[in-house]
Formats: C-alpha cells, sequence, structure tokens
C-alpha cells in the first residue's frame, strides 16, 4: 500500500475521502493508517491517527498497541523525532497509556 510506498500523504487521503463518502474506518483501516505511518517512522502522524481512531470511538486492540511500540522501538537514538530522547522513552510512554485489559481483536486485523 502507500505506507510502504513511502506515500504518507496518500495514507491521510484515503481515511479523509472514505470520511467524506460516509464510510468509516473500522479497527483494521485505523491499523493500516498506524502502521503506515510507524513503518515510516512519523510517529507523531501515528499518535494522532490513534486519537482520530480513539474519536471515533473505534477501541484499539493490542495490534494497534503492537504497532505503535515496534514503531517507537525501531526509532531508536539515533532516530528519535525532534524533541524526544529517544525511541525508548517514547516507547515506555505509549506503553504507559495501553489500557489493561486490552481488547484482543481478530488476529487477522492488520
Amino acid at each position: 500500500g502507500y505506507g510502504r510506498a513511502r506515500d504518507v500523504a496518500r495514507v491521510s487521503a484515503v481515511l479523509d475521502a472514505m470520511a467524506a463518502r460516509g464510510l468509516p474506518a473500522d479497527v483494521a483501516t485505523h491499523n493500516a493508517v498506524i502502521d503506515a505511518y510507524c513503518r515510516n517512522r512519523r510517529m507523531s502522524l501515528a499518535e494522532a491517527a490513534l486519537a482520530r481512531m480513539e474519536a471515533q470511538r473505534v477501541e484499539p486492540t493490542t495490534r494497534t498497541y503492537n504497532t505503535l511500540l515496534r514503531g517507537y522501538a525501531d526509532l531508536g537514538p539515533a532516530l528519535a523525532e525532534p524533541g524526544r530522547r529517544d525511541g525508548a522513552s517514547s516507547a515506555q510512554r505509549a506503553w504507559q497509556r495501553v489500557p489493561f485489559p486490552v481488547p484482543p481483536g481478530p488476529s487477522s486485523q492488520p
């Protein structure tokens, strides 16, 4: 998809186009968007996508949080976003946001 092609602008555009057409994004759609941002080391956009997901009352699953944690872990100290010490400290903050218990969700969700 667009995330693997490093076209993060199109990732947002697809989600916006769905909303404009009245098509609700489900958990799999939101997870795919978060994954695309994480793969491209755009963690602030991934966090914004999580906030959008929650605002639309779509409940994050273990896959959602695992994707975010992987994204932060992949940053590492040399690749941290401006204003953040390193990916590990950001991952720890993300972990602290996880509500327990987390709904597992089907294993087929992206």
